[in-house]
């Protein structure tokens, strides 16, 4: 008796085209979870480059204010300066042609004006007076810039950080173009799965080849 229950005849074929399909679709997969990652790196790379810039801005309009604000005092100590000196010769010039009363109230009047002047003297850095009537707002800023209280605004280095955020989002659009590349040969395998005779051999060969260039692309990118 003879058995008639015959094995059936493996593809190899459809069983290669359809391993390929696998390895594209592995491929993609690792490709994309590295763009996502890529992606998301330039979102935080970029977003701490515009955090610290605007932090820069915040220690400058400081600066800028600080410097202002001592600039203020320094002309209001000037002009209280230059009114007591003004009293005191009236004062002087009074008591010289007999005078006495006013006199005295112009001494007074000085004496509240330099009071005054010596009050208005903590709240500025006279090293920037610049001679007589002149305070040197510009370089207090220059030298605030300078200072202890700068070093962080030199370590923030914004554009650093907006810099590599853009180098990864351009890594990320390299990576999905050659994803784009690769995703191609999963047409020409599924041509290949559908077509017969010696087409599907062309399809074939040409998915490997497209395969291998969309591998070789998304391995370069670092």
């Amino acid at each position: 008796m003879t058995d008639d229950t015959t094995e059936p005849k493996t593809d190899f074929f459809k069983l290669a085209v359809a391993i390929l399909i696998a390895v594209v679709a592995v491929t993609a997969a690792v490709g994309g979870g590295r763009a996502g990652f890529l992606n998301t790196e330039d979102g935080e790379l970029t977003r701490t480059g515009v955090l610290n810039k605007t932090r820069q801005s915040q220690i400058n309009l400081s600066h800028q204010l600080t410097a202002m604000d001592q600039a203020l005092y320094a002309q209001q100590f000037i002009e209280q300066e230059r009114l007591a000196d003004l009293t005191r010769q009236g004062a002087v010039e009074a008591r010289q042609q007999g005078r006495a009363a006013e006199a005295r109230a112009l001494e007074t009047q000085a004496d509240a004006n330099a009071r005054l002047q010596g009050h208005l003297r903590n709240f500025f850095y006279a090293d920037y007076r610049t001679g007589k009537d002149g305070y040197d707002e510009d370089q207090l800023n220059a030298d605030l810039k300078l200072s202890l209280v700068a070093r962080e605004y030199r370590g923030l280095q914004p554009e650093t950080f907006i810099n590599r955020g853009d180098a990864r989002g351009g890594l990320a659009i390299d990576l999905m173009l050659a994803l784009v590349v690769t995703a191609g040969s999963l047409l020409l395998f599924g041509l290949a799965d559908m077509a017969s005779s010696r087409l599907k051999y062309v399809y074939a060969g040409l998915g490997v080849i497209v395969l291998a260039i969309g591998i070789y692309l998304i391995a370069r990118v670092q």
